[in-house]
């Protein structure tokens, strides 16, 4: 009775957010990421490439002069166009399909690892739910930010590579191919992704499972490295795709590193990189003590580590963090921990202010002075590093449960 339940409110959410999609018409200075990847599929049906596409569109009246996205999201759209015409519906609903594809993979993902007493408890059997209710989730994906399909790219290879342990024959072999294969998509769909690379690696050779360390690396690698190679020969804007494009954004976004001292590109690269090492050697030395560690959880150490130091900080990035965080707060409430989750809710409620602020500068409804988004940065970044803070805590498997 209670999963007929559960599958009542998740059609029931699913419904809320097709009305919010559907009925709000998308525009440029709310919708970019949605509307420039979905007129370069327009182009792309009408038989002009991707990257052949220098004077990109006029779209609301202001010119874009090429699409500054990776392929596979713009290509999935241009399927759809061919199948359903040239109408915003069924590239909003793909994305509602693909958030909630997300959610209910995490808590498969989580379930399976739970203690049998724990399985059954309301929080975790309606984990999907925790996070599809998020109102900054439900945001995000109404406004047509598509960060939803690489999230599912990522779980998926992770789920792959999940379903590696136990496994001693011939599987692995397939599950490391798919994995590596998984995680080269979302890499093409947005550079996030290639964040779980390491992890998944270490691991795998870590346990000796060197053919599979082989399989997921050359998959991988040959995948997400043809096509750009592929993509450095054809497309002279290649610098603007993934992340170099942002060197043009930096005054835009919620980013300590402009407004304190204006970091540039290639310093950035270096801090990300240096750091990256860093915490992948810290990482090698919980394995090499063989800890049990969440490696889920650990993925997003990865994940949040990066954009600390990144120098770019858009609030449509917490889309990633916001499983991590809802997984810290179910256990919060398993455990009874009321006064840790109120903590947490403290921190996320300044982040949200902070970002609220923001978005009215950044729209132009409320102009604030440099220091003032200085602080509006600083305020947002103190909450990251909380959840880091967080995320160190919980990257241990828990006892089992008294």
């Amino acid at each position: 009775m209670q999963f007929n339940k559960k599958y009542l409110f998740l059609a029931i959410t699913f419904i809320f957010y097709v009305l919010l999609s559907v009925l709000i018409e998308p525009d440029l200075l709310y919708n970019y990421d949605f509307l420039i990847p979905w007129y370069a599929a327009l182009y792309i049906t009408k038989g002009v490439p991707l990257y052949e596409q220098p004077e990109f569109k006029i779209i609301n009246g202001v010119p874009i002069d090429f699409p500054y996205h990776l392929p596979v999201y713009i290509y999935f759209l241009a399927a759809l166009i061919w199948a359903f015409g040239e109408n915003f519906i069924a590239s909003k609903i793909s994305l509602i399909i693909f958030v909630f594809c997300d959610a209910i993979l995490i808590e498969h993902l989580l379930r399976k690892k739970l203690p049998e007493e724990l399985k059954e408890k309301t929080v975790w059997k309606y984990f999907s739910l925790i996070i599809l209710l998020n109102p900054l989730i439900i945001v995000f994906t109404f406004t047509g930010q598509f960060d939803s399909l690489p999230i599912l790219y990522f779980l998926i290879s992770y789920y792959f590579f999940d379903k590696i342990e136990g496994e001693t024959n011939y599987k692995t072999i397939i599950f490391s191919f798919l994995s590596g294969l998984s995680l080269g998509v979302g890499f093409l769909t947005k550079i996030i992704p290639i964040l779980l690379a390491p992890l998944i690696f270490l691991v795998l050779l870590f346990k000796k499972k060197y053919v599979e360390t082989a399989v997921f690396t050359m998959t991988f690698l040959g995948f997400c490295g043809g096509m750009l190679a592929y993509l450095f020969t054809v497309y002279p804007f290649i610098e603007y795709l993934g992340i170099g494009w942002q060197i043009e954004r930096g005054a835009h976004s919620m980013s300590v590193y402009f407004y304190l001292c204006n970091l540039k590109f290639k310093a950035d690269a270096i801090l990300v990189g240096v750091g990256m090492i860093i915490l992948t050697a810290f990482f090698v030395f919980e394995l090499y003590k063989k800890k049990k560690l969440d490696l889920f959880m650990f993925s997003g150490i990865y994940i949040l580590t990066f954009f600390l130091l990144y120098r770019i900080f858009y609030p449509h990035y917490l889309v990633w963090i916001i499983p991590y965080l809802s997984i810290i707060v179910t256990k919060y409430i398993e455990k009874k921990q009321f006064r840790k989750m109120i903590i947490l809710f403290s921190v996320i409620f300044i982040e949200v202010i902070a970002i609220i602020l923001w978005y009215l500068e950044f729209f132009g409804l409320f102009q604030l002075p440099s220091w003032a988004l200085l602080v509006v940065s600083f305020l947002n970044m103190s909450c990251l590093i909380y959840y880091l803070y967080l995320f160190f805590i919980f990257r241990k498997v828990p006892e089992v449960h008294e």
